[in-house]
């Protein structure tokens, strides 16, 4: 699996979809993603659009396209990382000055000569460590419960403890279910809360809701097609069916991908959370930049119950950008109410 043939892989479903279920071929469709969506999308869409000029069937209604947070150029947006953190005041002025004079803006391929580059660089990693980067102001998630980390004085006591490390990922051994401790110190509790309230260690259970049988009735799952439903799978092994296949980062830019499709006039929708810094708005921003289409309407906040949500942007070739103010990766997560308003002002063609 990579990143090409993942795109491919989407298009024959799309196509297979709509030649089982013709009624819906009609329809407006939109293409909407987020975070790595931001590398298989354009590359989706260009088979798809070339597709649709060829007369290739089905003929899709496509309309515009959506990606949130979107993972573009990797070496853009660890680049962009430096100038963010000092927006952000997570360095100082003087470091971000030495960085600027000593790295020349290019902090992914470091000359290893360059000592005084690698010794900043190396301060700004060190400040960055501190920081949840998918969100600057939310606390780091140090994973406390994972296997590695916990010793047998730290592990917490059966009774509450074993659904609670099971919904967090971590599975007991048959000599700690069996070692009849069923008392929780205050500080297991405290554990236990802090790593709970953190946002990634909820992301477990939506893997125990996706595959239980009932969630698949109600959805009518066909049954068999996949034998464990896993949220982010990240460790492809060959040998274990349960965990699907290798993935290949293929693609490292789908710079050019946005580029070709910004020729064909369909409507799009950027937007970037504020203060993600995985993604740097500030990296997005400039490659749409590099898409060349000029500003029609300039930048302008946009109001969600009286309040400034963000700040918007739109240009030629029916391209819209936002910023969601307090939005981090991936922004719905952290502004449900403002990003669906700007997802339903956007498709009805309103202004944000």
């Amino acid at each position: 699996m990579s990143d090409t043939i993942s795109a491919h892989d989407t298009y024959e479903f799309l196509r297979n979809w709509f030649i089982d279920y013709p009624q819906f071929l009609s329809n407006p469709l939109y293409i909407c993603g987020d975070s790595f969506s931001g590398i298989i999308i354009p590359i989706l869409l260009q088979e798809l659009i070339s597709g649709i000029e060829a007369g290739k069937e089905p003929l899709f209604n496509f309309k515009g396209y959506l990606i949130g947070n979107p993972v573009t150029d990797k070496h853009l947006e660890l680049n962009t990382q430096v100038p963010f953190a000092r927006g952000m005041g997570l360095i100082s002025y003087e470091l971000h000055t030495s960085l600027q004079r000593n790295c020349k803006g290019e902090y992914v391929n470091i000359d290893s000569s360059n000592t005084v580059c690698l010794n900043d660089y190396k301060a700004f990693l060190k400040w960055k460590s501190g920081v949840n980067t998918n969100q600057v102001l939310e606390p780091v998630c140090f994973d406390f419960l994972a296997k590695e980390n916990i010793s047998s004085d730290n592990k917490l006591s059966l009774g509450i403890k074993e659904p609670v490390l099971r919904r967090l990922g971590y599975e007991l051994s048959a000599k700690e279910k069996n070692s009849g401790d069923n008392k929780l110190s205050l500080n297991d509790k405290k554990t236990i809360l802090r790593n709970y309230n953190c946002r990634q260690r909820k992301y477990p259970i939506s893997e125990i809701w996706a595959n239980d049988h009932r969630v698949q009735k109600a959805l009518n799952v066909r049954q068999g097609l996949v034998k464990k439903w896993i949220r982010c799978n990240f460790h492809g092994i060959p040998d274990n069916p349960d965990y699907g296949v290798p993935y290949y980062y293929n693609v490292n830019s789908s710079i050019a991908y946005h580029q070709n499709i910004n020729t064909k006039g369909y409507r799009s929708l950027i937007y970037s959370g504020d203060h993600d810094m995985e993604v740097p708005h500030i990296s997005t921003e400039t490659w749409i930049r590099l898409l060349g289409s000029s500003i029609v309407d300039d930048w302008h906040w946009w109001i969600v119950d009286d309040q400034v949500a963000g700040y918007t942007r739109t240009y030629s070739n029916g391209l819209t950008y936002a910023t969601v103010k307090g939005g981090g990766h991936t922004s719905p997560e952290q502004k449900p109410k403002e990003c669906f308003e700007m997802f339903k002002r956007w498709i009805f063609n309103n202004p944000l």
